[in-house]
């Protein structure tokens, strides 16, 4: 991640972060219409065009329609209202020891 950074690879760096923060997602469209970037990425997996299973963003820079689809899907899931395939865990302090909770 440093490394995009320093080469200022921010595209890449977008995508990258969907892989890390969103392992479940994937992305389903970057284009380019009139000028504007839309990003689209949805839940790896499932069938493809239901409105819950996909976050979308637009703007003038490619970069932050990627960012800007990549925080729509993180609110989505903490929201609720999209689903993952990812088994959500919560980590449980006992005796000093972190433990997972499935």
């Amino acid at each position: 991640m440093q490394r995009l950074i320093e080469v200022e690879a921010w595209v890449d760096l977008g995508f990258w972060l969907i892989g890390w923060e969103l392992p479940d997602w994937m992305i389903h469209r970057l284009s380019c219409d009139d000028r504007r970037w839309n990003c689209a990425i949805c839940v790896r997996g499932l069938a493809i065009n239901w409105v819950e299973d996909m976050a979308e963003f637009q703007h003038d820079n490619p970069a932050l329609a990627i960012f800007g689809a990549l925080v729509q899907a993180q609110i989505q899931k903490m929201q609720g209202h999209a689903p993952s395939n990812v088994t959500p865990f919560r980590r449980m302090e006992g005796d000093g020891i972190s433990l997972l909770k499935r």
